[in-house]
């Protein structure tokens, strides 16, 4: 049984980075003679022989040497595999691309076999975005991802697994950008083809990696952005997001982003029930803090201090006993009580 470090670890070691996760390929050796090697291993691959021992993720591979497992790879920065004795086994451009900083594709074939690699090198684009793609890679993203019929063969979750490492890298816009400039949005990202016009969303989206839902929205905002209305923005949006199968906390923080957005625009101008309804709204939702952070980066206005002190009045008003239990009356009283607060503070 030989056993190999691959991909992500060793590239991160040679640039200097920490290893997050250990990939292991392993060769000579049923599945039999791996559980009596590694007895507590839990088998998570259903097509392929794959298997977490600890953190760690082993895979049998179904080549006959390590150089034929790599050359079957996404990229060439990816091909690289360290022995048991730290000896490097490479593609013959990986050293130089990572020297030189290039995202290089192995082989059209490669990305035909798994058209997910479209995403992942949109996605190293976003994590890596000091690096350039090589020209031929450029047009393998044409030509893999702008067929629907291979893209629809990836599994949802995968999709938006890459999505979500996508919108946690260092430039996020990075990978949707890439999507876009190729055509290689297939059945997965077509709405994104719209947004082609306005791309102020992109900058802003960079300035909110460190957060899900944010970046997000901040997609949302190129919806809104480049939709004809508000409508059509808030249905093209909800359906890429759940056709790519985001969690719904993370759906539901764009598509709120899209409706409140109109009004968070003239919040300081706005009237008290407007100003009440929104910050409400969006409170209910556990959404104040990163809506009016994006709006932040999107206006250059500061909101927050005068959101933190409008929630505080309107939630220590309490609704006297004798208007409790009147149902949706109840509801309205509140409401009510609540703008002539914030109207009282506006005008004092």
């Amino acid at each position: 049984m030989k056993i190999y470090l691959v991909g992500g670890c060793v590239r991160d070691k040679l640039l200097g980075k920490k290893c997050k996760d250990r990939d292991f390929v392993v060769f000579g050796c049923s599945e039999e003679e791996f559980f009596k090697r590694f007895p507590r291993a839990k088998k998570v691959g259903k097509k392929v022989p794959v298997y977490l021992v600890g953190r760690n993720e082993y895979t049998i591979s179904e080549y006959d040497n390590i150089m034929d497992d790599l050359m079957s790879r996404d990229l060439t920065i990816n091909a690289i595999a360290e022995d048991e004795n730290k000896k490097l086994y490479y593609h013959p451009f990986a050293l130089d691309d990572l020297e030189n900083k290039i995202l290089r594709a192995i082989s059209l074939e490669n990305f035909k076999k798994d058209p997910l690699r479209v995403l992942r090198l949109a996605r190293f684009y976003a994590q890596l975005p000091d690096f350039s793609i090589e020209k031929y890679s450029y047009e393998i993203l044409k030509k893999v991802g702008r067929d629907e019929s291979l893209m629809k063969k990836i599994a949802k979750e995968r999709v938006a697994q890459e999505v979500l490492k996508a919108i946690r890298a260092k430039k996020p816009s990075n990978f949707f950008s890439l999507l876009m400039e190729t055509g290689a949005t297939g059945y997965w990202f077509s709405e994104l083809l719209y947004l082609k016009k306005n791309k102020e969303w992109m900058a802003v989206m960079d300035t909110c990696n460190a957060n899900e839902i944010c970046a997000w929205m901040c997609l949302a905002y190129g919806f809104v952005k480049n939709y004809d209305n508000i409508n059509n923005a808030t249905q093209a949006f909800k359906n890429m997001s759940k056709k790519i199968g985001l969690p719904k906390k993370i759906i539901s923080g764009g598509v709120s982003f899209i409706k409140n957005y109109l009004n968070a625009m003239e919040f300081f101008s706005a009237g008290p029930d407007i100003k009440r309804d929104l910050l409400y709204a969006l409170d209910r939702e556990g959404l104040v803090e990163s809506f009016f952070y994006v709006m932040e980066k999107i206006t250059k206005n500061n909101y927050m201090d005068k959101v933190n002190f409008l929630l505080m009045k309107i939630k220590q008003i309490k609704l006297p006993d004798k208007y409790k239990g009147l149902g949706p009356k109840s509801g309205e009283i509140l409401r009510n009580m609540q703008i002539k607060e914030i109207e009282k503070w506006s005008n004092s």
